[in-house]
């Protein structure tokens, strides 16, 4: 899922920025579902619903569902930093360390 956030950012920073004076909604459309990024986001979302619909059959919706959610979210912030030079605030900071914390916290609670 994060590699798929990366490749939506790639496409809407060609589609959406500067759209060369394209303002009808649905020239902007179609650039956006021809933009090779958004086609391969799309393709990789749904790859990613067929595992998880897989990954839902062996583990419990409770426990996995906030793993694989916390994580993507960190691994979603890790390219922003280092793919497009986002800047994290102390705040935000201290909400990934929340979320590393509750995480550990699941994973306790689900092996006892």
């Amino acid at each position: 899922m994060s590699i798929g956030q990366l490749l939506f950012k790639k496409a809407s920073l060609v589609v959406f920025v500067n759209p060369s004076g394209a303002t009808i909604k649905h020239v902007l459309f179609l650039r956006l579902v021809s933009n090779p990024s958004f086609v391969a986001a799309c393709i990789i979302y749904a790859l990613a619903t067929v595992m998880w619909t897989f990954a839902l059959s062996k583990i419990n919706l409770s426990y996995g569902y906030p793993v694989v959610i916390s994580l993507s979210m960190l691994l979603t912030v890790g390219i922003g930093i280092f793919e497009f030079s986002e800047k994290i605030t102390y705040p935000a900071f201290a909400g990934i360390i929340l979320i590393v914390f509750g995480v550990s916290l699941l994973a306790v609670s689900s092996s006892s």
